[in-house]
């Protein structure tokens, strides 16, 4: 499967797909791999400016913990955004397969993990304007597939196609559902305004699920409409009844970040991960993470 010339770009598989967007591995003129993200078929003009939205959030991201944008391309009624190639698997991918073995990621890789997409948010979230006015990005779509993992345990958050800029309305009406079944927050769900605290809930049920080793809402799995129902009122078990030996201020932060009403929702993506930083050891989850890699 070939897309038109990309200014010297040689494109080698197709490597994603979604809804909107396909993602294909390509090698660039300077023969080094990326990552191609164009519009699905038969829409690859980019009329509704979804690319663009896209592309002016990226650009202003530059964390170790965010999959980077490189360049973007406007060529032969083509438009692509092209992203640094992160040679490793998905999260979602993992969780997969320690589902069909009945196992979940020891303790140390999952909380690794989750300070990494914390770490991620946090620096979204804290982007400000030209004139140093709070501007945060809400990415509005934090799910184990949009978390990369690669062979030297680096953790980065991508796709940024749903993200917005809190007090910009312009892409999101209310009543709009906008993110993934199963990893919405409740107001989220409702179709209400995202501002930083559905990424901040979206990281508690990662965090959850990762310490649990189960899916939230996975009993509503095929009846999307139910899901949707039970994202509106969750009625998660707490991570204190469920994994009592985790740390106190762990279990506090996730109960604070999984909060069903945003206002009681008051921890930031920054607190919450300072709090992982203080009573765990990241260096050797990572460490833990590449050996199961």
């Amino acid at each position: 499967e070939q897309l038109p010339p990309l200014e010297g770009f040689r494109v080698l598989e197709r490597i994603g797909r979604g809804g909107a967007a396909q993602v294909y591995l390509a090698k660039s003129p300077a023969g080094r791999l990326v990552a191609i993200k164009v519009l699905s078929d038969g829409d690859l003009d980019d009329d509704d400016g979804a690319l663009a939205r896209e592309a002016k959030m990226c650009v202003r991201l530059n964390h170790p913990a965010i999959v980077q944008l490189r360049t973007i391309l406007e060529t032969g009624g083509v438009s692509a955004l092209v992203f640094e190639y992160v040679p490793g698997v998905a999260l979602g991918r993992v969780l997969r397969l320690c589902a069909s073995r009945g196992v979940r990621l020891p303790d140390a890789a999952a909380w690794h993990i989750v300070e990494r997409v914390l770490s991620a948010l946090a620096y979204a979230h804290a982007q400000t304007d030209s004139d140093h006015r709070p501007a945060p990005i809400v990415h509005r779509d934090v799910t184990p597939a949009n978390v990369l993992v690669d062979w030297a345990g680096e953790v980065k958050l991508g796709d940024f196609g749903l993200a917005k800029l809190v007090g910009n309305d312009g892409s999101t009406k209310l009543g709009m559902v906008k993110g993934t079944l199963g990893c919405m927050a409740p107001e989220q769900a409702r179709g209400e305004p995202a501002t930083e605290r559905v990424d901040v809930y979206a990281a508690g049920l990662l965090a959850w699920r990762l310490a649990t080793g189960r899916a939230p809402f996975s009993k509503f799995r095929g009846d999307d409409l139910e899901m949707l129902r039970a994202m509106r009122n969750p009625r998660l078990r707490p991570l204190s009844a469920l994994r009592p030996d985790l740390p106190a201020p762990v279990l506090d932060a996730t109960a604070t970040a999984l909060a069903v009403d945003p206002a009681a929702r008051t921890i930031t993506a920054e607190a919450f991960a300072r709090v992982l930083r203080e009573h765990f050891d990241l260096a050797a989850g990572k460490k833990v993470l590449v050996d199961l890699l």
